[in-house]
């Protein structure tokens, strides 16, 4: 490693000239295959959120407003500024968590895959900012958005075991859903009708409330 900190080089985007950066991504194989594409998106977003607020804050205090005055008129966007370098901080490092992860090939190849589904649905999700930031363009967030769901279905299969794999008892999720035993339909009536509001046919707030309401109609 050089020199610098993690944060430093976390931020050294900031530092890059993005105005002739053009996303050349054209399928979504070579999306797949692209961790340097789907980085540098997450770059563009942030440095366009952050350079954006930057300019509204100085024309703020250029307008006279005081420095505190100008930062709090900037709080959503200072937020979602630091939320989009959050976001980029966050699918790096899973990319670097995945490539050090001392497992198995298999195990690597399902980590992977959910590394790069949650850059994907990242993207997805956050497609505005992603297009005003000329990130990429409208025909490669189509790509994106078909990845999504290709994702999904590659996904599915050992859904029920990466969740296993946490190791959290079913009494930490107080649910009827995921029991160990498979009985879920069974344990979700059993679930609803210990609730304390199914211990009448109608509940008491209906007297209460409601039925003097329906009688003054």
């Amino acid at each position: 490693m050089s020199g610098q900190s993690v944060a430093d080089q976390s931020l050294d985007y900031l530092t890059q000239d993005w105005t002739s950066y053009s996303c050349p991504l054209s399928s979504k194989d070579q999306l797949t295959n692209s961790k340097a594409a789907i980085l540098n998106m997450y770059k563009k977003r942030a440095f366009y959120l952050i350079a954006k607020v930057d300019k509204r804050l100085r024309s703020e205090v250029e307008k006279g407003q005081s420095p505190e005055t100008a930062w709090n008129n900037c709080l959503v966007e200072l937020i979602q500024a630091a939320q989009a370098h959050i976001h980029y901080y966050m699918v790096q490092n899973c990319y670097t968590g995945v490539e050090s992860v001392d497992a198995t090939t298999d195990v690597r190849e399902v980590l992977l895959t959910l590394c790069q589904f949650f850059a994907i649905y990242g993207i997805s999700k956050y497609s505005g900012d992603f297009l005003l930031s000329s990130a990429l363009n409208a025909d490669q967030l189509e790509i994106v958005r078909d990845l999504e769901q290709h994702f999904l279905s590659v996904i599915r299969p050992n859904a029920v075991s990466l969740v296993d794999a946490f190791d959290i008892h079913d009494k930490c999720h107080n649910s009827a859903l995921g029991c160990y035993d498979g009985n879920v339909y069974q344990r979700l009536v059993e679930s609803t009708n210990d609730s304390s509001l199914n211990q009448t046919e109608v509940h008491h707030s209906f007297y209460k409330y409601i039925k003097p309401l329906i009688a003054k109609l």
